[in-house]
């Protein structure tokens, strides 16, 4: 796992949040048709993911219970996805759960996915939980040197919300691949700024200030 895919936050409330009701017909098998049902898969999902979610953000190796049990809440994130394919979260989860798989590209796929087909609700976590995707995103983009994409992603990402130190880090490291020295030490302090206990961040901030330090 890159260092830039460290800091990967839960900011995906479980239980999700109340989602609306989707017409449908029949009884298909696994379908969710009411409120009652999304609360047990969330229940489920909730049982399945927090431990393993929380040990892969701590940097902590995933035991084989663990990734077992992120696979299992796969097809069950599919199911909210097609009760709900306009909210984020569940795409969000997906993802998540994906890099905690060393599975990137998939993890990329389904991002892509839910950014096209959801709507953006004007609420802090919805912004929040958006700006989180753009940030793995970029990281996943910088990893591969697709560095346009990347930069373009992060910019989005700090304008949804403003919170992720990681976008920062990131962006000045790009900012340092470029020359622009000035600029990598103003990310550098966002950064810090942010979360002064996020170890990347302190580790870059070192690295754009050591010249300095050294200066008589």
């Amino acid at each position: 796992m890159s260092p830039a895919n460290w800091s990967i936050s839960l900011r995906i409330s479980l239980p999700f949040l109340a989602f609306a009701l989707i017409g449908c017909s029949g009884t298909e098998p696994n379908f969710i048709y009411t409120s009652q049902q999304a609360d047990e898969v969330n229940i489920q999902l909730e049982k399945l993911t927090s431990d393993p979610l929380q040990k892969y953000v701590n940097r902590v190796t995933l035991t084989d219970s663990d990734r077992d049990n992120l696979a299992e809440a796969l097809p069950l994130l599919d199911r909210m996805i097609k009760w709900d394919p306009v909210t984020i979260n569940a795409y969000a989860m997906k993802g998540k759960i994906h890099l905690a798989l060393g599975e990137p590209q998939l993890a990329k796929e389904i991002y892509l996915d839910g950014i096209a087909k959801t709507i953006p609700r004007n609420t802090d976590l919805d912004r929040t939980i958006r700006s989180d995707m753009y940030v793995e995103l970029a990281a996943m983009d910088f990893e591969t040197n697709n560095i346009e994409n990347a930069k373009i992603a992060l910019q989005t990402a700090i304008q949804l919300s403003d919170t992720s130190p990681e976008a920062h880090v990131i962006l000045g490291r790009i900012y340092l691949k470029e020359g622009r020295k000035s600029e990598a030490k103003e990310e550098a302090l966002k950064a810090i700024l942010i979360n002064a206990e996020y170890e990347p961040a302190r580790i870059f901030y070192r690295e754009v200030t050591a010249d300095q330090a050294a200066s008589p």
